[in-house]
């Protein structure tokens, strides 16, 4: 990342877009608000996350942010700020609608990963018969 931070004029447009392009699946990745997080409080409880959805992505503003502007990068959300009472960032809604699509099976590279899977499943399926075959006609010896 810093290599191309402090490339050439094409290389810092690369990782500008690629910021760009990548901007809304972060904000994505750690959930939905917490208020509108329906497994937040069970996950916690059984310590299966160990914070919450709203403050793994302050975690992230907090620690990346800073970076991206150093390097000179322009964040892709208008509405990224840090209130400096409170230490909090507020952000652009990231489209939250966009995120059920995804999660829902309706992503932009959904059909190919499954289609992927298919042709997977397809190719391998003479190795499970094989294997099926061979485990029928195993006889397991006496002694």
């Amino acid at each position: 990342v810093v290599a191309l931070a402090t490339g050439t004029a094409v290389q810092r447009e690369m990782l500008q877009e690629a910021l760009n392009r990548w901007w809304r699946p972060i904000m994505h990745f750690f959930g939905p608000p917490d208020v509108a997080s329906q497994h937040t409080e069970k996950l916690m409880r059984w310590k299966v996350k160990m914070a919450s959805n709203d403050d793994m992505r302050q975690q992230f503003f907090n620690q990346y942010v800073p970076k991206i502007l150093e390097l000179g990068l322009t964040i892709p959300d208008p509405e990224l700020k840090k209130d400096p009472e409170t230490g909090k960032w507020s952000y652009g809604d990231p489209d939250w609608d966009e995120f059920k699509r995804v999660i829902n099976g309706h992503g932009p590279c959904n059909a190919e990963r499954l289609a992927v899977r298919r042709k997977a499943e397809e190719n391998g399926r003479w190795v499970r018969q094989a294997l099926a075959r061979a485990a029928d006609t195993y006889v397991a010896p006496l002694s």
